[in-house]
């Protein structure tokens, strides 16, 4: 998780460049990125991390890496 740091920025507070394939600075405008005022909204950044457990759970990355992520939430639900 600590090596995925400037993703886990981007996932939550909706960067446009910043941690986009967990890189300073991409070439690529995420479609995950959202307007400024809305970045630090506490209400959509807490919908930004269950959406992104979500993402997680349902394939985006591999089952083992999500469950490392969201240690709780997998126990919660049966994942093993």
């Amino acid at each position: 998780m600590f090596r995925d740091w400037k993703f886990l920025i981007h996932i939550l507070f909706g960067t446009y460049r910043f941690g986009v394939d967990n890189q300073w600075k991409s070439n690529v405008t995420s479609m995950y990125g959202v307007p400024t005022k809305d970045r630090f909204n506490l209400f959509k950044i807490i919908k930004r991390y269950k959406m992104a457990r979500t993402r997680a759970f349902c394939g985006f990355i591999p089952l083992n890496e999500a469950i490392k992520m969201f240690p709780i939430y997998a126990r919660r639900n049966g994942y093993k």
